[in-house]
């Protein structure tokens, strides 16, 4: 037998004028190699639990190698995207909340700017697990009050977060996240130019097999796809922002031959670069209701 009494506490995390409101639920699973493209969302926190696989979420230019019972959270505009492991999908819960602010945090932020957005659910896998089921549950059979029973499920899922981000995580060593931190805004500074392991070497007087053991340890990535993603997405940046000519885009991504940087696009994105600018343009002149 379990006797535990509860006391009114009159602490709230939350500032009086909190009204968190649950927008959305998504469940992805089942898509190997899905990606999602760099996007954020205005006055708005996604918080995500990966229920199986394996994959990369990016956010601020970061990238977070994640699994199953790992908790992803996206503070509002924070700019983030995700590539699933195509040999083991990723099955992932999202909800998206919007009207809160936790005491000592801006509007719609769940940790502090540039905290790490990845955190383990530990023991508490399954009660996370619950919560998406059930809110999906209650809101695809509409039966009596599930509005508000949704409504306070996101509440707790939102606090448990907050609860969470609060523990120990267990992060990468000082040493390691200070040079795989450094190699990164390396490679975001001079991504137009022309970099390879040796080129990192020379320039942080270190081994290339040290540099890159570093940065995988830390970020789950290699330096040189690391790099190449960074030169992808300012190309989807430029493809969908400017007129410019296919051979200034690849040239701007670093690329001198635009046949390469095509075939590379495409490999990474699943559509060629001018395809991808026709299907951005379209979803911007016919945007969703």
């Amino acid at each position: 037998m379990i006797f535990l009494p509860f006391t009114l506490t009159k602490e709230n995390i939350f500032t009086e004028d909190s009204h968190p409101e649950l927008l959305k639920i998504v469940h992805s699973c089942d898509q190997p190699g899905w990606k999602l493209n760099a996007h954020s969302h205005t006055r708005q926190a996604e918080i995500l639990y990966i229920a199986g696989g394996e994959g990369i979420y990016t956010a601020d230019n970061m990238p977070y190698h994640v699994h199953e019972g790992d908790i992803v959270i996206f503070n509002s505009d924070v700019i983030h995207s995700v590539e699933s492991d195509v040999a083991a999908p990723l099955d992932v819960w999202s909800v998206t909340i919007q009207n809160f602010q936790l005491q000592g945090l801006p509007p719609n932020h769940l940790l502090p700017d540039r905290a790490c957005p990845v955190l383990s659910s530990g023991s508490r896998r399954a009660v996370f697990a619950s919560l998406y089921e059930e809110i999906c549950w209650q809101r695809q059979r509409e039966q009596a009050e599930y509005a508000q029973i949704c409504h306070m499920l996101s509440v707790s899922l939102l606090l448990l977060c907050y609860q969470l981000s609060k523990e120990p995580q267990n992060p990468a060593a000082p040493q390691t996240l200070e040079l795989a931190s450094r190699v990164l805004s390396y490679l975001d500074e001079h991504f137009r130019e022309p970099i390879t392991m040796e080129t990192l070497a020379a320039h942080f007087h270190i081994s290339a097999s040290h540099i890159s053991h570093e940065v995988n340890s830390a970020f789950h990535v290699s330096p040189i796809n690391y790099l190449i993603d960074r030169r992808i997405r300012h190309a989807q940046w430029e493809l969908a922002s400017t007129d410019h000519s296919l051979k200034d885009v690849a040239l701007h991504a670093g690329y001198e031959n635009p046949s390469h940087f095509s075939q590379l696009f495409f490999r990474r994105t699943g559509l060629k670069p001018l395809e991808f600018r026709r299907t951005y343009t379209e979803q911007d002149k016919n945007p969703r209701p």
